[in-house]
């Protein structure tokens, strides 16, 4: 079929009508622009397509408190003292905790079970789910959760669902399981040992552990699966046996390999195994009905001194007119370590105390729609906020006011200030299971930015907690698909039923495992949510949102894991009604380890 020609490396998007990948126009980012300002930066170009939601919140004056030791402010003001036992243990069992991060093997295709009655809307879809799920090999436990192999599962739904689940063979899997033993170096130090430990000198290429996100995308034939992982390239999986097809590089858009570069230009990458590293967290424009995605390469050879920060990107979200990035402010000191074997180069991040994070936002214009093949020089404008830590976004709106300047809110989750206090990137997650005595809580952030109408500058409005979570430890917040790439008018059109879900772990502002799901109303404030018991063995994962066909709620799925019972359950839930649980449950064969996130595909197999 005829995909995208041969260009230079950029964005892309993939066009869900015809079933092809389709070219859109492209935004090249110069050398000091977004995300290539730093050695561990970004080098990228951008093409065209985005996604949109709308949402607002009102202020609130609950305060907490936290320390790196894991203490909390409670409600009403009042601190919680910590005592040397951990007060996340009130909410869940350590050792129930640490067995949720245990190996799985493969299972299915197999019929189960089912509680309750699946909603019609639902019948003849699929929800992927991916994440670790190996965490050891010839005897040697993995150094980091996130280092563990790639696990993907399905549950299709039916009247009898049927359920299946698949580690992602990529090249480095199959030849580390045919010697049983750790063979490459992973992101966070997991890496050859003993006699094998001097093969880890200069060897600067990383294991592709494709165990991030499932993303299936595409209509009827053209359906496609992939298996995202932050440093490597897309794995393409059968959608249905899950059997792993190969290194996805877009018809040669990208080349696969170790997201390296030593500035030297693209043949010495090329001839060293250097490649491109994939996002595990692209968006959808359900608008212009495109996946968007983005590339980036790491900068190995270009000093500090040269450039103060590190743009690394991890998640980003869309509005009508912008690409909109979120930078951390990162140093990379463990360079020398990484180069010389003895530490992954995420161990060799240090997150830069007191320093104000930037967001970064890239001119759209009408490139996507009008001229797809018309390169131009990006527009970008960059504004600073107070110190924070920004993980995953949910959305953003945009508002044009009177005049043409332009309102962007953009909402995310992610850590106070001093819960930065340790210094270190994910140390914490480090071991058997992440550790909540030094893991910061997660709070749900709002960040207005106005942009002026010619685009030249911008100015941040507000930064702060979206009201009514000012206390709620959460995680992965999403919407409704259909609030994506949708304008906010001045008179308030599309502004309605703007509600985000979210895992949930308590209102106490502690760090806690997930144990259910929240509901807030973007509008009001306003919250509800369903969550199972404490210290039962049950931890909830992200939620995906499906809208529903007869109006603008959504189906809320959740994947509910059980360590005592050994099994997991798909929870559906209403979302318009979140409090009252699942409608349904259907019970897998087993527990897979706690995961990280998901994808679902409609009956239609067409665009979510």
């Amino acid at each position: 079929p005829g995909f995208l020609p041969r260009r230079p490396p950029g964005h892309f998007a993939l066009d869900s009508s015809p079933g092809l990948y389709s070219r859109l126009r492209e935004i090249s980012l110069g050398k000091g622009s977004l995300l290539s300002a730093a050695p561990g930066a970004s080098c990228c170009h951008a093409v065209a397509c985005a996604a949109l939601v709308i949402t607002r919140r009102r202020r609130s004056t609950r305060r907490c408190a936290y320390s790196p030791r894991g203490e909390a402010g409670a409600q009403n003001d009042t601190a919680l003292s910590m005592t040397d036992a951990s007060v996340w243990h009130r909410f869940s069992d350590p050792e129930d905790w640490r067995r949720a991060y245990a190996t799985v093997s493969e299972f299915g295709p197999v019929q189960v079970e089912v509680e309750g009655e699946i909603p019609a809307d639902l019948i003849g879809g699929t929800l992927y789910r991916s994440g670790p799920g190996r965490f050891d090999r010839g005897g040697v436990r993995y150094n980091h959760v996130i280092d563990g192999d790639g696990f993907v599962y399905s549950i299709h739904l039916s009247s009898s669902p049927t359920v299946v689940g698949r580690f992602v063979k990529t090249a480095e899997f199959v030849q580390e399981e045919e010697q049983d033993k750790i063979m490459f170096r992973s992101t966070f130090g997991t890496q050859p040992g003993g006699a094998d430990a001097i093969r880890n000198v200069f060897d600067v290429r990383l294991k592709n552990l494709a165990n991030t996100t499932s993303v299936a995308w595409g209509r009827g034939k053209h359906a496609r699966l992939y298996a995202l992982f932050e440093a490597g390239l897309p794995h393409r999986l059968s959608l249905d046996r899950l059997d792993t097809l190969g290194v996805e590089t877009f018809d040669g858009e990208l080349r696969p390999g170790t997201a390296v570069s030593l500035g030297l230009g693209p043949w010495v990458d090329q001839a060293l195994g250097f490649g491109i590293q994939h996002t595990a967290h692209p968006h959808v424009d359900i608008v212009g009905r495109r996946l968007v995605s983005w590339w980036s390469q790491i900068l190995a050879l270009e000093g500090k001194a040269a450039h103060h920060s590190q743009g690394v990107g991890h998640d980003f979200c869309l509005t009508p007119s912008f690409y909109i990035w979120c930078e951390n402010r990162l140093s990379f000191t463990g360079r020398a370590e990484y180069l010389l074997g003895l530490k992954g180069p995420a161990e060799g991040l240090e997150i830069e105390q007191g320093a104000q994070n930037r967001f970064h936002l890239v001119q759209r214009g009408a490139s996507h729609r009008h001229q797809p093949h018309a390169p131009r020089k990006a527009t970008v404008v960059t504004v600073e906020t107070p110190p924070w830590f920004c993980i995953h976004h949910s959305h953003a709106e945009e508002e044009e006011l009177p005049g043409g300047d332009r309102r962007v809110s953009v909402y995310s989750a992610g850590w106070k200030e001093e819960g930065l206090a340790s210094g270190s990137f994910l140390s914490s997650w480090a071991g058997e299971a992440p550790d909540f005595d030094v893991i910061a809580p997660t709070y749900y952030w709002k960040t207005v930015i106005l942009v002026k109408a010619d685009g030249s500058s911008a100015e941040l409005v507000a930064h702060g907690l979206v009201s009514g979570t000012e206390a709620c430890c959460i995680d992965h917040p999403h919407v409704d698909p259909r609030l994506e790439a949708r304008m906010l008018t001045a008179d308030g059109m599309g502004s309605e039923r703007r509600a985000c879900f979210m895992s949930f772990c308590n209102d106490e502002c502690l760090s806690t495992p997930p144990l259910g799901w929240l509901r807030v109303d973007l509008a009001t404030g306003e919250t509800a949510r369903w969550e199972a018991p404490r210290r039962s063995g049950q931890f909830a994962e992200e939620l995906v949102v499906v809208p529903k066909s007869c109006s603008d709620g959504s189906w809320l799925l959740g994947i509910l894991s059980d360590v005592r019972r050994g099994q997991s359950c798909l929870c559906i839930l209403d979302g318009d009604h979140i409090a009252q649980g699942p409608v349904a449950r259907v019970w897998l064969p087993c527990r897979p380890a706690h995961g990280l996130h998901g994808w679902f595909l409609p009956p239609d197999r067409g665009v979510p």
